[in-house]
């Protein structure tokens, strides 16, 4: 693969990062003004348990993104074709058989796990729309793996920017008039719109596809169900991870816990995203180099390594020092909100530092690492959860989740350095540990400077001081360090009339 179309994909996926982030904060702030923390809290709540019904998934859109790859890179389009049919008749089957099952269950499930029990009922009636959109949102995924296979990361990235907007769209429609219903008929709407455009897109690609998807394969189903049976494993634990957490604060905590928590944890997700936005495009671009050259592999690792280790030191102080202001612009004006963000978000940086490790496990198909991460995060999920929200409420769910999270990454990254002779000394460069050092300055000075502001300086105020007394500090080490320059050039090769040099970059 051409390395400028991973550059490209890259570049499209941060964009892409962007402006989902600001479709996030106009829906979210508009829910809050709208339906209330306990609302979003109910929302989320039913939401996770619909997701559930991914297990029927069994790793095939993961299989997709591989076998669509090989195919391609071996000039055989009509078994790729055969790939994305197959893979969307399969999907659609299997998670209407366990829908099916799941149905009565949560409606079994939802009323013992729902505080306060006044908001049973909307959770019961939301619960069917929310199970259709995760059935059309799951061929979305597929027809999206199968995108990624074509290393066409930048179509996905555009079709997700369009689907996220109509999300915002269809929700400002809805909500007025139909309250939580609007808003779980507008991701439906969401879905739908996505998944279309996901087909149209893979047809124009791929000529070889019919208009409308009619061939299924035994032969095709049985390879892509054996990829590796640690992927449908993967999938599973990763399918627990968030219902489970929702379950334990809406139980210990309320809905209104939970609707912060939701919400928090997205925001970190999208701040996250501003770093992990690159690696998107790794796991086909591994796959490719799989075939073609097994040994640049460890460099991918390596430069991909010491960029998300630069990006988190950069940013993460600073993005902790505004959680009040992000807190401000959601509208969910709640100290529970600013500490749930302040727990979760060094959880989900510390979390991305096993990104290169566990996509490159991704695209070589060496996913045993992969499976002990999740069951690593699942378990202390489960069983911290239950422990410390019993003692601290929905605090303790918050904290146990954030522990989770890192010690999955941690797992699969010191896994993965061992068995390819990776050292530390080769990704932890002396001036990443000044720029730490700076970083970690420049947010002492930062809460610093918030303390000597008058009593009645405003938020802007406080957080203007707060990200100044950090650049002050920060910016200068930042600025000099090596990793910064490489990202300046790998920017650069994407704009129009550059070209990428022939080196590994």
């Amino acid at each position: 693969m051409e390395k400028r179309r991973v550059l490209v994909n890259a570049a499209v996926s941060v964009v892409q990062v962007v402006v989902n982030g600001v479709m996030f904060l106009l829906l979210y702030r508009y829910l809050y003004a709208r339906i209330g923390a306990e609302g979003v809290g109910v929302w989320s709540v039913v939401l996770a348990s619909a997701s559930l019904s991914h297990i029927g998934n069994l790793g095939m859109s993961g299989s997709a993104v591989r076998y669509v790859s090989k195919h391609l890179a071996r000039g055989e389009r009509r078994e790729a074709a055969a790939v994305v049919q197959t893979g969307v008749f399969s999907v659609a089957a299997l998670i209407t058989l366990v829908l099916a099952a799941m149905y009565p269950a949560l409606r079994y499930a939802l009323p013992r796990i729902i505080e306060p029990a006044a908001r049973i009922p909307d959770a019961l009636a939301l619960l069917p729309y929310a199970l259709v959109s995760f059935w059309v949102a799951s061929l979305a995924g597929v027809l999206q793996s199968c995108l990624d296979g074509f290393h066409r990361i930048d179509l996905r990235g555009v079709l997700t920017m369009i689907s996220s907007a109509a999300y915002y769209a269809f929700t400002v429609l809805l909500v007025p008039a139909h309250g939580l219903l609007g808003l779980a008929w507008a991701q439906l709407l969401q879905a739908l719109l996505l998944t279309l455009g996901c087909w149209l897109v893979l047809r124009r690609l791929l000529p070889e596809l019919p208009w409308a998807p009619h061939r299924w394969s035994g032969a095709v189903f049985r390879d892509m169900l054996s990829y590796n049976l640690n992927f449908q494993a993967t999938s599973i634990l990763q399918m627990l991870f968030d219902p489970v957490a929702k379950g334990l604060l809406s139980k210990f905590g309320g809905v209104a816990d939970a609707g912060y928590f939701d919400t928090a944890n997205k925001l970190a997700l999208q701040l996250r995203s501003l770093v992990a936005a690159a690696h998107t495009a790794i796991v086909p671009a591994i796959s490719d180099l799989q075939e073609r050259d097994p040994l640049r592999i460890r460099e991918v690792y390596r430069k991909s390594y010491q960029l998300i280790l630069f990006l988190t030191v950069s940013l993460l102080p600073l993005l902790m020092l505004l959680t009040p202001l992000f807190s401000r612009m959601l509208e969910a004006r709640s100290e529970r909100f600013v500490l749930f963000a302040c727990l979760l978000l060094p959880a989900w940086f510390a979390n991305i530092l096993g990104n290169p490790a566990y996509f490159a496990n991704m695209g070589t198909g060496h996913l045993k690492w992969n499976v002990i991460d999740h069951v690593v995060v699942t378990g202390l999920n489960l069983t911290l959860g239950f422990v410390l929200g019993r003692m601290f409420g929905g605090v303790g769910v918050a904290a146990a989740y954030g522990a989770a999270v890192a010690a999955g990454a941690l797992t699969v990254s010191l896994a993965y350095q061992r068995i390819h002779g990776i050292r530390w000394g080769e990704l932890v460069a002396a001036e990443t540990l000044r720029l730490a050092a700076a970083a970690l300055g420049g947010a002492a000075a930062a809460l610093g400077a918030q303390q000597l502001l008058p009593a009645e300086a405003g938020l802007a105020a406080r957080m203007l001081a707060a990200t100044g007394a950090y650049a002050a500090l920060a910016a200068a080490p930042a600025w000099r360090h090596p990793m910064r320059s490489r990202l300046q050039e790998w920017v650069l090769r994407v704009l129009p009339g550059r070209t990428a040099p022939s080196e590994a970059g």
